[in-house]
C-alpha cells in the first residue's frame, strides 16, 4: 500500500456529525512559535480561538498532517546524531499523522466527554482492526491506573491533586480488547500535563498505542481527551486543575510506521515515497554510503516542506531560521562525505522526484528554481549566517 492510497482509504473513513475536511495544514503555522508543526491540534486551535483553554464555538476537523519533530530530527540524522539501524529505523525527518474519525473540540463539552471518548476510540479500532486487518492481540496500549500530580510529573508541577484511572479503559474492553493488551504507566505519557510555548493549554489523559511487530513494540497512534483546566498563580505558575468547561477528544495515527507494518517492511525507509529518494541520492554520490543517504534524505524532505510553506528563508521567524540553518549545514555535511554535488541540476531532480511521490502536495512543485537558489544562497552563506562553532539550537 502507498501513501497516496492509505490518506485515500483515511479520507473515506466515516467522521463524527460535523466534522469539516481540511486539505493541509502549513507546518509553519501559529501553535507553534519557533519551531514546525509537531502534532495534530495546536495550529487549529490557535486558528480557530486564538487560545487553548476557551472554545467560543465547536470546531471539528480532520486532516492529514505533516509534522517535524527538531529534537527527534537531531537524535537521528544530524551530523552529531546517533543513527542506527536498532532505532531509526522508525524515525522520519518529516512524517505525516492522520485521524480516524475526526478531531473534536466541544463548546461547554465537558459532560460529552464519555460520548466523545468511545467515539474516538470506537473510529480508531474500526479502522485499523476491521479495515486495515491489524490483529488485536499484537496491540499494547498504556493507561494511567491513578496518581498525584507531584507523583506523575516528578515534581515539575508540586501539587498533589489527584488524577485518577483513565476512563477510556471500559471503551477498550468493550471493543474486544483484554487486560493483556495493556500496561500501566504513571507519567506524562499518559497524563497530559501541557503548558506548550507561550499557550496554555488543558490537561488530560492519553492512551499510547503500541503494535507489537518484527519482535519490538512500535508506537503508532494515540488517543487524547483533555478535561481539565489548570489554575494559576498571579506568578503565572500552575498551582492546580479543576474541571474544564469544555471537552476535546482526538486520535492521531503515524502514517508512516501504520504503512511499513501493512507493507510488512524492516524500516521506515523502505517506503516507496522515501527510499526512491534516497536510492535517487546513491546514485548521484561518488562515495555512495546508505548512512549518509538516509540522513541526507530526512534533511533534504523537510527542507523542501518548509520551502513550500514560506518559499524563502527570509520569512521564518528567527528561532526557527537557527533550526532550518541547522538542517542546511547538515545537508552540505552529508552531500561532503558522499561525494555528491548540491547543485541546481541535483535538487531540481532531487525536488521534481518527491513532488512526483507526493501529488498530494503541489505546493512542492511551486517555483522550484526560487526556491532552490533560495536554498543555495543559504549554503553560500552558511559560515556568516551559522558559524561553524555555534550551539546546537533548542526547541
Amino acid at each position: 500500500m502507498t501513501i497516496t492510497e492509505l490518506r485515500r482509504i483515511l479520507k473515506n473513513h466515516p467522521k463524527y456529525p460535523g466534522t469539516i475536511d481540511l486539505n493541509r495544514v502549513p507546518l509553519v503555522n501559529d501553535g507553534y512559535p519557533g519551531t514546525f508543526n509537531l502534532s495534530m491540534m495546536g495550529a487549529e486551535c490557535i486558528e480557530q480561538y486564538g487560545q487553548n483553554l476557551e472554545y467560543t464555538h465547536h470546531y471539528c476537523f480532520s486532516k492529514i498532517g505533516q509534522m517535524i519533530r527538531f529534537n527527534d530530527w537531531e537524535e537521528n540524522f544530524d551530523i552529531a546524531g546517533k543513527y542506527d539501524i536498532e532505532n531509526s529505523y522508525r524515525y522520519l525527518g518529516l512524517f505525516h499523522m492522520g485521524d480516524m474519525g475526526g478531531e473534536k473540540m466541544i463548546k461547554n463539552g465537558h459532560s460529552q466527554m464519555p460520548e466523545l471518548t468511545q467515539q474516538t476510540i470506537t473510529s480508531l479500532v474500526y479502522m485499523l482492526v476491521n479495515k486495515l486487518g491489524l490483529d488485536i492481540k499484537n496491540f499494547r496500549i498504556s493507561y494511567h491506573p491513578g496518581g498525584s500530580v507531584k507523583q506523575i510529573t516528578q515534581g515539575k508541577y508540586n501539587f498533589d491533586k489527584y488524577i485518577p484511572v483513565g476512563p477510556s479503559i471500559d471503551f477498550w474492553y468493550d471493543l474486544g480488547f483484554k487486560s493483556e493488551n495493556f500496561f500501566v504507566e504513571v507519567s506524562r505519557n499518559t497524563v497530559l500535563a501541557l503548558n506548550n510555548f507561550e499557550y496554555h493549554s488543558p490537561w488530560g489523559y492519553r492512551n499510547e498505542i503500541h503494535y507489537f511487530y518484527n519482535g519490538k513494540m512500535l508506537d503508532i497512534a494515540t488517543v487524547e481527551q483533555l478535561c481539565y483546566r489548570p489554575i494559576f498563580a498571579r506568578s503565572g505558575e500552575i498551582i492546580g486543575l479543576t474541571d474544564w468547561d469544555h471537552g476535546s477528544a482526538v486520535n492521531g495515527v503515524g502514517i508512516e510506521r501504520l504503512l511499513m507494518v501493512l507493507n510488512n517492511l524492516d524500516s521506515i525507509h523502505d517506503l516507496e515515497h522515501i527510499q526512491d529518494l534516497s536510492d535517487f541520492i546513491l546514485s548521484q554520490s561518488y562515495n555512495p554510503n546508505v548512512e549518509h543517504a538516509i540522513c541526507l534524505n530526512e534533511t533534504l524532505r523537510p527542507i523542501q516542506a518548509i520551502l513550500g510553506d514560506i518559499f524563502r528563508y527570509e520569512n521564518l521567524s528567527k528561532n526557527r531560521k537557527v533550526k532550518y540553518r541547522h538542517m542546511v549545514k547538515n545537508t552540505v555535511f552529508r552531500a561532503e562525505k558522499l561525494g555528491l554535488s548540491l547543485s541546481q541540476e541535483f535538487l531540481m531532480q532531487y525536488f521534481n522526484l518527491n513532488a512526483d511521490l507526493q501529488p498530494f502536495y503541489p505546493e512542492l512543485r511551486e517555483d522550484l528554481y526560487g526556491k532552490i537558489g533560495d536554498f543555495l544562497e543559504c549554503v553560500g552563506r552558511l559560515d556568516e549566517l551559522y558559524p561553524l562553532h555555534s550551539k546546537h539550537p533548542t526547541t
